[in-house]
């Protein structure tokens, strides 16, 4: 790897990420109960990749995180889901992204985009699927105990989504007929 590559990989690794604005912060501090900080929040909105993503986390010492925004398909999330270093995901495209086997145990995702999501056997307890496009996922064999999937306004979508051999004990769908709580969809898992 060039010198300069190098460099420019320290660099943004050690640059802050830009900062939030006050409407985005308050609603990511709501959406995501238990943050220790406001510096907790991170704009993700720029962001390409993982990296950009991990270099981010390292920079806050303040636990979980939240994340608001990023376009992280394709990408490998396992990293961030060992021991689960992000409390909520909002807004962020996390399509085509690989959890297979990692833990995200209390995870939020928010208005999410999980299409085609690889979550085989991944730890998912107490995760709270808001608004989120789950459609063409796969979940075989992970363990949802507790996990909650919560419609909202016809962006939350189920189709295809593969649920062989999970563990779901005690998951629960609230769906409603008004748009705020709609599930969207009705391909069916």
């Amino acid at each position: 790897m060039a010198a300069g590559t190098v460099l420019a990989l320290v660099l943004a690794a050690s640059a802050p990420a830009a900062p939030v604005g006050d409407s985005t912060l308050e609603d990511a501090l709501e959406a995501c109960p238990g943050l220790a900080s406001p510096d907790a929040v991170i704009d993700a909105r720029s962001f390409t990749s993982v990296a950009q993503l991990a270099a981010a986390i390292e920079t806050r010492r303040v636990g979980r995180v939240a994340v608001v925004g990023g376009d992280f398909s394709d990408g490998d999330m396992r990293p961030l889901a060992n021991p689960g270093k992000v409390a909520c995901y909002i807004e962020s495209d996390l399509s085509r992204t690989d959890w297979r086997g990692g833990e995200a145990t209390g995870t939020r995702f928010i208005a999410a985009k999980l299409t085609g999501a690889q979550m085989a056997q991944a730890g998912l307890d107490a995760t709270v699927f808001e608004g989120v496009d789950l459609s063409g996922a796969d979940l075989a064999e992970a363990s949802l105990t507790g996990a909650l999937w919560q419609g909202a306004n016809w962006t939350s979508n189920l189709e295809n989504t593969v649920f062989r051999n999970a563990v779901m004990e005690d998951f629960r769908f609230r769906c409603g007929i008004t748009m705020d709580e709609s599930c969207g969809g009705s391909g069916g898992a």
